[in-house]
């Protein structure tokens, strides 16, 4: 795509610092190369198609200065927009003060399949097999009570003509993953190749030794598994930037080539003249099933799993005695040791571990106001307007852009509970 002599303009304002961080936020236009992406993606929506015309007003400023955004996956303003919300995350909540040597980055293969349909079964079964597999370890072994990964779903496609001219590792790969016996010598028929991305926490365990459970435990495919410890050389926020940057790249074309995940931001912006994209009707059905039925956009592609919660009985103790005076017109109960569940009347339970947790329903009258609340002239802290105690958790979603925001750590200081 040629450039204009404003467009070379306004990239040396921009490389020079003359606009500010939310002057660049409220940029209608995109770099050439994201340009050329958005209408190669737009021209194989075709006219009139929905997705297209939420494109199309995507970046968009209204009277009030407020930004809109079309939220489909391939549109680059929105991915971008993307991976700068979780790059925010990753470094100021969820990997904050975690050093390089307790950093890794891994790349899991999921089952080739020519119906683009059955990848999200493939993802929610994944999914399942992780998060059992987690579970498994922290019974056997407590250094994994401190084990997360946070990562993102991104697919890949190939066409039979390409399973013959792969190299030796990719064929092993593909045929130990199950490749769709099928389509052998049909050239037209595409595969899908979904695959997760995602940063790993160790809490402490050899890169080798979490390679090794993985593969004992339903990822034996020669090359399914490849994991590589973040760079000690560079800051590990500048890891994190180029990893995310990587798992969120959205490339519709084949032949690229980013380079390595750790330097992946310097490759980004060289891309060749002549670009090799997908298919129309690969980029056309693979932008409708993000969001269509099967996927829910950027939410969709987003996989976590954090770090286990340990009980402490001696605060549940903590918790009862604090808020004994306040109790009124409930009967006295001698031992809550067990997990409290607030507003709910609930049998024994059996939890994750197996261990029984009796749940008590127990209605608090909290009676303490907050010297804002005193001054507003407002209610309870922790109490609703009749004066019964409520859950006061936010649901803190993960898509949010504004700079002036607090982070998730400021909230949690600011309010008696939160959800992590």
């Amino acid at each position: 795509m040629t450039t204009t002599c404003i467009d070379e303009l306004r990239a040396a304002m921009i490389r020079e610092g003359c606009f500010t961080r939310r002057e660049l936020r409220n940029f209608p236009w995109l770099s050439p190369n994201m340009t050329e992406q958005q209408t190669r993606v737009m021209e194989c929506f075709g006219i009139g198609h929905p997705l297209k015309l939420r494109m199309l007003a995507c970046g968009e400023i209204d009277d009030w200065n407020n930004t809109r955004f079309c939220g489909v996956p391939l549109c680059p303003r929105c991915f971008m927009r993307e991976r700068r919300n979780q790059t925010r995350q990753a470094i100021r909540e969820t990997f904050a003060g975690v050093a390089n040597e307790n950093l890794a980055f891994a790349t899991i293969l999921l089952s080739p399949t020519a119906r683009l349909q059955n990848v999200r079964r493939l993802i929610e079964s994944e999914k399942r097999r992780l998060v059992n597999f987690v579970a498994r370890q922290r019974r056997k072994d407590a250094r994994w009570n401190d084990f997360q990964m946070k990562g993102w779903w991104e697919m890949d496609r190939m066409s039979d003509g390409d399973y013959d001219s792969a190299g030796r590792n990719t064929k092993l790969a593909l045929n130990a993953l199950g490749y769709p016996l099928f389509v052998i010598g049909d050239a037209d028929t595409t595969i899908w190749r979904p695959h997760l991305h995602t940063i790993i926490e160790t809490g402490g365990i050899p890169l080798i030794d979490i390679a090794a459970a993985l593969r004992a435990e339903g990822h034996s495919a020669p090359y399914q598994v490849d994991i590589r410890a973040f760079s000690t050389g560079r800051r590990v926020e500048h890891n994190l930037q180029n990893v995310i940057r990587y798992s969120l790249k959205f490339r519709v074309e084949t032949g690229y080539k980013g380079g390595d995940a750790f330097s992946f931001i310097q490759h980004e912006d060289h891309i060749p003249g002549v670009r090799y994209w997908w298919k129309d009707s690969d980029i056309s059905a693979y932008g409708e099933w993000l969001k269509g039925d099967d996927m829910a956009g950027f939410r969709s592609l987003r996989f976590f799993l954090g770090r286990k919660k340990i009980r402490n009985p001696a605060s549940a103790r903590a918790i009862s005695t604090t808020a004994q005076p306040s109790v009124s017109a409930m009967p006295a109960v001698t031992d809550i040791t067990d997990e409290i569940s607030y507003g709910q009347t609930m049998s024994d339970d059996i939890d994750v571990d197996g261990l029984s947790s009796k749940k008590y329903s127990i209605g608090l009258d909290i009676r303490e106001r907050t010297k804002t609340d005193r001054l507003r002239g407002g209610g309870y802290k922790g109490a609703d307007v009749d004066g019964r105690s409520r859950n006061n958790k936010h649901l803190l979603d993960t898509n949010w852009i504004c700079d002036c925001l607090p982070s998730v750590r400021d909230q949690h200081s600011c309010h008696s509970t939160g959800i992590s």
